[in-house]
């Protein structure tokens, strides 16, 4: 499973993992340790004064292969999808590494390699996990070796610590080393005077301090387990005292050199300036509502957050854990705490606060750094899933089939490329644009409505041009949502998603997905034109672009608009004249300077859709049309054909009257379809028919 997550995320995706990478590459080509003063302006970052047993144990591993010498330099995605919501697909490969869909030189294939190398030992991290859960579960359950291996699974089967066990990350280190940490504290309660058992829980507790400085908050489980068998056993404290100090100064004596170094040499006993030199470190620690306020992402994030954290499936993916997890709670109403119980507790207690502690100082959220205690609270449900273990080969199957699921519906539909398609889809909006190769054939977006802060979930779909020949570079679009005076409130770039055009097939089609926010005010009641463009590169010059034999450098494909405000109700049913979908709720008529000026109250009942236009035809006495006007329901900045149900929208109709005579007129109105010249059928306030027409009154012209 590690292998497919590891072969489907592509290189320098996970996250951090360009730092981790930087920081072993380091070790294996120089034999030193980062410098934090000096490397955290590099590659390497906020990694520099990581703990070192990964790094260094990945730097060995590179060594059995050469991959050349090359600069440690990633090519960042300029229009990567963050922030944008986590759920959609969009252009989520931030540093443009993909082999397969991306143009590559040869020294970054050659790191890509190298990166995809040493992601090879991260399962072996995982193994080492999996044991300490396996082993943590016979010290609960010492004849169930069966309900062992289903907590190992249960444990094991979580898409984002597969993740973790896939990538090039300081984690799988911590974790592996945390299990076993906890499995050493529950088998000292069965065996709290164990010498061999003090020693490998010494050991493994130093490995864990000595992967990441999370691991120290481990080192209270074994004494705590010692404790725990030593109560049970009632011996004396001396005893005690000194088997807690043994295995502190075991782990001590493994994991301490590297704490004292930091502290000598950069004044930084657990490496936490780099840390805080970034931008997501709080000016002021945060209070614990704040933190408390951000721990619904979290909690989100314990199971599926992949990529860098900006990737996770919908409601759907989270069926599974969420139902074992309430089958867990149920259970729980029939089981007695046990001394294992008791340590469980401690270490889920231990992480929360190791945690929060990280969330007060760093504006970084995310599940995985749970992970060093996340063994802790798996085994908790399963000791509640135990009063349901005829299921087991259920759950197992349940949760390994959402791990593998997890692939094709979330990871590799945000970072592979889209599917080629033989025809045009369906339902598309917007004209066809040919960009001198590539074809624009339309869009389609989750609504056309609008507020402060919303993200647009569009499709854009294009296709290939014809013949052979192979475009050697990808592409950029920009789709850009504009006031009608032109002020931006909403853009997005990106490349096309096919990436390069090497991968292109001649003359198929394929479709973008991505989110584009609406970062600026806007205005009740109005549109917004969406602008089209395609850029070459490198000079980054808008391609021209051809519209119905128009040749143009940025192209209307068409608009989003804002709901206008709602309508009384009374309002409405009180409209003086109702058309198909609309009523005219309220009007006024004056003439200033030979201008007869109307000021129109539309009511809708239902969203006419529909280009309909405006007749506004001035009578004489006679019966003659002596002047008219024909404009489009609410003008330029809110047409007819964006209006929803149930809104209330102003508008103001003039019609010059300026080579009329003095007397009196009259004022007839209508809509109509301008492509049929069909007028809509008028009713009267009590939905009694009255024509194709409305007498709003007569207007004396001096």
């Amino acid at each position: 499973m590690t292998t497919l997550y590891a072969e489907t995320v592509p290189p320098f995706e996970g996250p951090d993992e360009g730092e981790h990478f930087a920081y072993v590459m380091k070790v294996a080509r120089t034999g030193n340790f980062p410098n934090p003063s000096h490397d955290l302006d590099t590659t390497i970052k906020q990694a520099a004064a990581q703990a070192p047993l990964y790094y260094t144990t990945a730097a060995l591993f590179t060594r059995l292969r050469d991959f050349g010498d090359w600069e440690v330099r990633y090519q960042t995605n300029p229009w990567g999808a963050y922030p944008s919501p986590v759920t959609g697909r969009d252009n989520r490969n931030h540093f443009m590494m993909q082999p397969r869909q991306h143009a590559m030189t040869e020294d970054q294939r050659q790191m890509s390699a190298a990166l995809q190398w040493i992601r090879r030992i991260a399962p072996l991290y995982g193994i080492l996990a999996l044991l300490g859960v396996y082993c943590s579960a016979l010290a609960i359950w010492p004849t169930q070796k069966s309900w062992a291996v289903f907590a190992a699974l249960a444990y094991g089967m979580n898409p984002l610590l597969i993740q973790t066990f896939a990538l090039a990350s300081n984690d799988v280190a911590v974790i592996a080393f945390g299990s076993l940490t906890l499995a050493a504290g529950l088998h000292l309660i069965n065996d709290w005077q164990s010498n061999r058992l003090l020693i490998l829980a010494g050991v493994v507790m130093g490995l864990a301090a000595l992967s990441k400085a999370s691991g120290l908050a481990l080192w209270s489980i074994p004494p705590a387990g010692i404790f725990i068998g030593w109560w049970q056993a009632k011996h004396n404290w001396r005893s005690l005292i000194l088997r807690c100090v043994a295995v502190i100064a075991i782990a001590s004596l493994i994991a301490g050199w590297w704490y004292v170094r930091g502290w000598i040499l950069y004044d930084d006993l657990l490496g936490t300036a780099p840390h805080k030199a970034q931008p997501w470190a709080w000016d002021e620690p945060q209070s614990i509502s704040q933190i408390l306020s951000r721990t619904p992402i979290l909690i989100l994030s314990l199971w599926a957050n992949f990529g860098s954290g900006e990737v996770r499936p919908a409601e759907w993916g989270y069926i599974v854990p969420l139902t074992l997890l309430g089958l867990g709670l149920i259970g729980w109403l029939y089981t007695h705490p046990t001394r294992h119980t008791l340590l469980l507790l401690l270490t889920v207690g231990v992480g929360l606060a190791a945690l929060f502690q990280w969330m007060s100082m760093f504006d970084l959220i995310t599940g995985r750094l749970t992970y060093p205690y996340y063994n802790a609270f798996v085994l908790l449900v399963v000791t509640g899933l135990y009063h349901f273990r005829q299921w087991r080969g259920w759950f197992a199957g349940a949760l390994g089939g959402m791990a593998l699921v997890m692939v094709p519906a979330v990871i590799i539909h945000a970072f592979g490329p889209p599917p080629l398609r033989n025809h045009t889809p369906d339902n598309l909006a917007g004209p066809v644009i040919d960009f001198g190769g590539p074809r624009f054939l339309g869009y389609t977006v989750d609504s056309n409505l609008i507020h402060n802060g919303d993200y647009r979930h569009f499709k854009l779909c294009w296709q290939a041009p014809d013949g052979s020949q192979k475009i050697p570079l990808p592409y950029p679009f920009s789709l850009t949502v504009t006031t009608l005076d032109s002020q931006l409130v909403g853009k997005r770039e990106s490349f096309t998603g096919l990436g390069n055009y090497t991968l292109w097939q001649p003359n198929k089609i394929f479709c973008d997905e991505f989110a584009l926010p609406i970062e600026k005010n806007v205005q009740a009641g109005e549109i917004y034109p969406l602008q089209l463009s395609l850029f070459g590169l490198p000079d980054g010059i808008p391609l021209e672009a051809t519209v119905n034999g128009s040749k143009q450098r940025s192209v209307i494909i068409g608009h989003l608009w804002t709901p206008a405000p709602p309508i009384d109700l009374a309002l409405l049913d009180s409209a003086p004249f109702r058309f198909e979908g609309v009523a005219l709720a309220r009007y006024t008529m004056d003439i200033t300077d030979n201008i007869l000026s109307l000021h129109l109250t539309w009511g809708t009942y239902s969203a006419p859709r529909r280009p309909y236009k405006l007749f506004v035809h001035i009578l004489d006495a006679a019966g003659q049309k002596v002047a008219q006007s024909d404009p489009v329901p609410g003008g330029e900045r809110y047409p007819i054909w964006a209006w929803g149900q149930g809104e209330q929208i102003e508008d103001v109709v003039s019609v010059p009257m300026l080579d009329l005579s003095a007397g009196d007129y009259q004022v007839v109105i209508g809509i109509y379809n301008p492509d049929t010249f069909q007028r809509l059928p008028v009713r009267d306030t009590n939905g009694t028919p009255i024509g194709d027409s409305a007498l709003l009154g007569t207007v004396t012209l001096e």
